[in-house]
């Protein structure tokens, strides 16, 4: 499963907060998923959220979480 979860940037407003399951077909050592962050013309810092997955069902999960970084573009 893989969920999101606050850092400084705050979901709802910041990024579109998501849970749903990954599939990874034998073999395949890495998937690509899409994380909404909306544009404002909101001068603000960089913000942080993390990607966490969890709950792996015949496979192993080397790094269970990841931050990711909102670089604001105003």
């Amino acid at each position: 499963i893989l969920g999101t979860g606050d850092g400084y940037a705050t979901a709802g407003e910041d990024f579109t907060q998501q849970s749903s399951d990954v599939y990874f077909r034998a073999g395949v050592t890495f998937n690509i998923g899409i994380i909404h962050a909306p544009d404002d013309n909101t001068p603000e810092p960089n913000e942080t959220f993390q990607i966490v997955l969890s709950n792996p069902q015949g496979a192993q999960i080397a790094d269970k979480q990841a931050i990711i970084t909102i670089k604001d573009n105003d």
